[in-house]
């Protein structure tokens, strides 16, 4: 039988399942099953809709699949609508017979049909991207130092800002003003930064659960968020942020920002502050953050640095992030 390629059945229960199985079969064991329908579900509806989600079909079997993300990202300082590809994946016996080109193809076209841009990473496929004209733009991080705080606040006088734990098991933390706050006026200075309105938001917090991030916000004298930031480490338990204090040298990734003020110095400061609450938290002792170098400014300069290679852009109008301001999420990843 030939194979057929199209989108999800709109509100066909059991074409979604297969669908999800072939994820889980094609990813398994780095991601499961429960990963992808867990993405699904907390995407925003837009993201949601069959038509995003593009397959390839042999007689009742799903053999292929991309799946379309609808996002706007900051990018020259302005929001662009930008189509993330993702779940790109072809059942092992139907490698090498175009399936993914041709998925591909439908989804590069409906991201032209709606005026996106298109983002995607990849650690593996680069030269098959490049191919059909996605253009690489390194991404930059550097490693900053961090020890442990000594105590549970940044400031001993009335009126000091001070460090506060988040509590990610429920989205609330993410409901704040002041946090959403922090995030726009940081990200607004970088490309590559997503656009968050209210419904992408409960994406985030089911990232930064996923993740097993730790959450930490350096409050103000009005007890307000000045800044806020998540954190992961590979040594962490996924779920409950636990690090085992036999782990050597922990390296801690920045997953997610904010900050109220827009000064590089003022950021670099801030990452610190959480960065060495959460070191406080265990295992103490020093540590090395993963930080996108952008968000550092000048200080990036005389620190250990970290490319990657991996993400690739389309873009309609022929315009390219900035590798030098190119910051984009952990938590943000699809």
């Amino acid at each position: 039988m030939a194979l057929c390629f199209g989108t999800l059945r709109a509100g066909d229960d059991a074409d979604l399942q297969l669908w999800l199985d072939l994820l889980g079969a094609v990813f398994s064991p780095k991601a499961e099953r429960s990963y992808f329908a867990a993405k699904h579900t907390h995407d925003t509806k837009s993201s949601r809709r069959a038509r995003n989600v593009f397959v390839a079909r042999d007689g009742g079997a799903t053999v292929g699949s991309v799946r379309l993300y609808e996002r706007r990202v900051h990018v020259g300082g302005a929001g662009a609508a930008a189509g993330g590809l993702g779940e790109v994946a072809t059942r092992a016996d139907y490698r090498g017979r175009g399936v993914a080109s041709a998925l591909l193809a439908l989804a590069e076209a409906a991201a032209r049909r709606l005026e996106f841009g298109g983002v995607l990473h990849t650690s593996s496929a680069a030269a098959l991207y490049q191919r059909r004209g996605w253009r690489q733009v390194d991404a930059v991080s550097a490693l900053l130092p961090i020890r442990a705080a000594d105590d549970d606040v940044a400031g001993a006088e009335p009126g000091d800002k001070y460090v506060r734990r988040l509590q990610l098991a429920t989205d609330d933390w993410a409901a704040s003003a002041a946090v959403r706050g922090c995030y726009g006026a940081c990200a607004a200075g970088f490309d590559g930064t997503a656009k968050r309105e209210a419904v992408y938001w409960p994406w985030v917090c089911a990232e930064a659960r996923r993740r097993g991030c730790r959450g930490y916000e350096l409050a103000g004298a009005d007890g307000g968020a000045a800044a806020y930031a998540l954190f992961a480490c590979t040594s962490w338990e996924r779920r409950d942020g636990n690090l085992p204090a036999s782990t050597p040298g922990p390296e801690l990734v920045l997953c997610d920002f904010g900050c109220s003020s827009d000064e590089p110095a003022e950021a670099a400061v801030a990452v610190e502050l959480l960065a060495s609450a959460c070191l406080r938290d265990g295992p103490g002792g020093a540590a090395r953050c993963l930080v996108p170098a952008p968000l550092l400014g000048p200080l990036a300069n005389d620190l250990p640095r970290r490319t990657d290679p991996g993400w690739h852009f389309l873009c309609a109008d022929g315009a390219l992030p900035d590798s030098s301001s190119l910051v984009v999420w952990p938590v943000d990843r699809f």
